[in-house]
C-alpha cells in the first residue's frame, strides 16, 4: 500500500505546524501584537 505523495507532504507540514505552534504561539503572539503596535504607532505619528 502506496501513500500518494501529497497526503506524505500534508502529513509533514501539519506536524511541524502543530510543533511550532506549540512551542512558538506566544513568540509569534508577541511578534503579532508588536507588528501591530508599530503600524498603529506610525499611523498615529504620520498623522
Amino acid at each position: 500500500m502506496s501513500v500518494p505523495r501529497i497526503v506524505q507532504i500534508v502529513f509533514v507540514v501539519f506536524l511541524i505546524l502543530t510543533i511550532l505552534l506549540k512551542w512558538g504561539f506566544v513568540l509569534n503572539l508577541i511578534a503579532a501584537v508588536g507588528a501591530i503596535g508599530a503600524t498603529i504607532w506610525e499611523r498615529q505619528s504620520s498623522k
